[in-house]
């Protein structure tokens, strides 16, 4: 038991001792990049029937010390990420129905296509 309380008080110094060189403030931590959390935002508009206008920046975080930040908005402009979707045929003629959507901006836009079937 004499050992034990021993080891209890020889822990408790050497946390006490050592406790103020971890602890470190925003104003005194060096924010070295190698201890960056860093996330990618990005936003997207609709400009024209090729491109989106992509505004992406950068949110910062500290891991040491908690500090945070972002980046300048970045803009740019980008080409269009379509999906294709069918929309099933068109009664009595030999066409379909797609919708053709944009992953980044959510414009869209229907088509009637010539498929080879009369259904």
């Amino acid at each position: 038991m004499k050992k034990m309380k021993k080891f209890l008080v020889f822990l408790l110094v050497i946390t006490m001792v050592a406790l103020p060189f971890i602890t470190v403030n925003a104003e005194q931590c060096i924010h070295e990049q190698r201890y960056w959390d860093t996330y990618r935002i990005a936003t997207y508009q609709y400009i024209d029937g090729f491109n989106c206008l992509e505004t992406s920046y950068y949110e910062i975080e500290c891991k040491i010390c908690g500090a945070t930040w972002t980046t300048t908005p970045y803009p740019d402009y980008i080409s269009h990420n379509w999906v294709h979707e069918d929309l099933g045929h068109v009664p009595n003629e030999a066409k379909h129905d797609y919708r053709h959507t944009c992953t980044q901006c959510l414009y869209s836009f229907d088509t009637r296509e010539f498929c080879g079937l009369i259904h």
